[in-house]
């Protein structure tokens, strides 16, 4: 594969058919870009920040363009948030957002944010400032604070202090903080293309990305959590289960598995009836799972439940996703490397259903050749990659879709990420990536936050968790 195989795409404002282009930031500078799906009026931006100056730097390049009103002299892209995704800007900053000051990160929702969030008649994003922390500390105020806004009803997005104090860092994040506030909003700015797994006439495809994810403090609680995609990446709707463990226990072992079962479903049939004609009669379903820290208890309760899904009227092939310790070395006139590495895209067949695919690593940009060896720029550092088994149930075996075809769902989606735009490639597709970050952050939330109906409703309608 290559990545010009899988460009990202967007509508134009011209109708004059997709705009396709290798990186996001070419795409959405593009002049004539449109995303796919835009947003009817802009959230109200609430910014919560320890230092005025701090709000004040990230409120003026939401709202103004470069240089507009000797405003935000050092940022890219040169358009407002507004401009960019084509939405109307509200006609003053002080229409479009507010910043609030906090004194004590622990007690973050003050009486002058509580007092905002309840007055407010329109969508409200809030934007909040604190210092860097490890997400993988259990007990960050990430966290915390996250699940205070969401038990309120609110998506919010977080900035570190570090970003926005170096001025370098914080003019090339500009592009991924206006992608995510957009993505968080309900939009959809770009997708990806995969001509290796167009879906024919009366067939549609979707993948269903699942992970699951231990509560890192009651180790006894786990979350399986399942999103559902299109091929191009189009997110579709999201589903997760919150049981107890361990596994071990015969009775929460039928548990887990039927409420696996039901989230399956229903996620399957909602993705059905968001994105699927009347006319088609045929769905192929490629469930990605990452299989590396599961359990064979755990492994046996996702095989089982997705042959017992196989049956609404489906064909269902299951790829397990996982790191390879094998390394990769390739060297020939068309991946001119002197240290062997392997291009991205590049994978070979190790079993007759069982491939390794480098995903990311040296990217080799082929320009004219000079004699008989190509020339280029390489781009990028050198990863492990990982191996792909793709298990395909009775019913299946001879039906369309080869295994190369579903291999490239797993290099296709690993093009997608709304977090960090300017990284062309991601080890793993979407799928599990988000499933297994969607899953942590629940494991966070606890019983009573995903119970409630309202919560529940936002934290499966919107891609809140990037």
């Amino acid at each position: 594969f290559c990545l010009r195989e899988f460009p990202y795409i967007s509508p134009s404002t011209i109708n004059v058919g997709l705009i396709k282009k290798i990186s996001v930031a070419s795409l959405l500078t593009d002049q004539y870009y449109r995303p796919f799906k835009g947003l009817s009026k802009p959230p109200y931006f609430i910014i919560l920040t320890p230092e005025i100056h701090l709000g004040q730097k990230v409120a003026e390049c939401i709202y103004y363009d470069k240089g507009e009103n000797g405003k935000c002299q050092n940022k890219y892209p040169d358009s407002n948030f507004y401009k960019l995704f084509k939405i109307e800007r509200p006609s003053t900053i002080d229409d479009a957002l507010k910043i609030i000051s906090y004194n004590d990160i622990s007690n973050i929702i003050n009486e002058e944010l509580d007092k905002e969030l309840n007055a407010q008649n329109r969508e409200i994003l809030p934007i909040i400032i604190i210092p860097k922390d490890s997400k993988a500390n259990p007990y960050s105020p990430y966290y915390t604070i996250k699940a205070e806004l969401l038990s309120r009803g609110f998506v919010s997005q977080f900035i570190n202090i570090e970003t926005i104090n170096n001025p370098d860092t914080f003019r090339n994040s500009l592009l991924s903080l206006y992608t995510q506030l957009f993505v968080k909003a309900g939009g959809i700015p770009y997708l990806v293309s995969n001509s290796y797994i167009l879906s024919n006439k009366g067939e549609y495809n979707i993948i269903i990305g699942y992970s699951l994810s231990r509560d890192p403090i009651r180790r006894k609680n786990a979350v399986g959590s399942i999103i559902v995609y299109n091929p191009t990446g189009q997110w579709l709707v999201n589903e997760f289960v919150f049981d107890e463990l361990p596994f071990k226990d015969k009775n929460k072992l039928d548990d887990y598995k039927q409420n696996l079962e039901i989230a399956l479903k229903r996620a399957y049939q909602t993705a059905i009836k968001e994105a699927v004609l009347q006319s088609v009669h045929k769905v192929n379903v490629i469930i990605h799972y990452r299989g590396k820290d599961l359990s064979s208890k755990e492994e046996q309760v996702i095989l089982d439940t997705i042959e017992s899904f196989s049956e609404i009227n489906s064909s269902v092939y299951v790829l397990k996703i996982q790191q390879s310790d094998i390394i990769l070395s390739v060297t020939s006139k068309y991946y001119p490397d002197t240290d062997g590495y392997p291009p991205t895209g590049y994978y070979e067949r190790l079993l007759p259903d069982t491939f390794i695919l480098q995903t990311v690593g040296k990217h080799i940009e082929l320009r004219s050749q000079k004699g008989d060896r190509p020339r280029g720029n390489i781009k990028g550092g050198t990863a492990r990659p990982i191996l792909v088994s793709i298990k395909k149930f009775e019913e299946n075996k001879n039906v369309e879709l080869n295994n190369i075809a579903l291999l490239s769902t797993v290099f296709g989606l690993a093009r997608i990420n709304y977090v960090s735009v300017y990284q062309s490639l991601n080890s793993e597709p979407v799928t599990t990536r988000y499933a297994r970050e969607l899953a942590y952050i629940i494991s966070r939330l606890g019983h009573k936050a995903i119970n409630n109906e309202i919560i529940s409703k936002l934290l499966k309608g919107r891609m809140w968790f990037i």
